[in-house]
């Protein structure tokens, strides 16, 4: 664990709540708005609402809701390319459709974020 992270995702409020706190003054929240009922309490820190889980069910597969938020992630904060996910996707995941899922899972975080 993390004492004073750069970087918060919450996915959901009991971990906005118990983690808020501990991110580093200047930091950044990144939750899934469609499931943290409460909005940030950190002045310092700069805060990106993300309706993750919606997203995902529109998009078919609630379970993408992470590559949303990762996407979202890689545009605020470009510590990765989209294009070394593309590669992590292609290993880890074996189905077509599922990794077609996961790359447009990434793009919508992307150009939301």
């Amino acid at each position: 664990m993390v004492d004073q992270p750069d970087v918060l995702i919450a996915m959901n409020t009991p971990s906005l709540l118990r983690f808020q706190s501990r991110l580093k003054p200047d930091g950044l929240i990144i939750y899934d708005s469609s499931l943290v009922t409460e909005s940030p309490e950190t002045p310092y820190a700069d805060c990106l609402s993300v309706p993750a889980s919606q997203m995902a069910s529109e998009l078919g597969e609630p379970k993408t809701a992470n590559l949303i938020i990762l996407g979202a992630l890689i545009k605020k904060v470009p510590f990765l390319t989209p294009a070394a996910v593309h590669l992590a996707i292609d290993e880890i995941v074996r189905s077509d459709k599922l990794r077609r899922l996961n790359r447009e899972a990434l793009e919508l975080g992307r150009n939301y974020g």
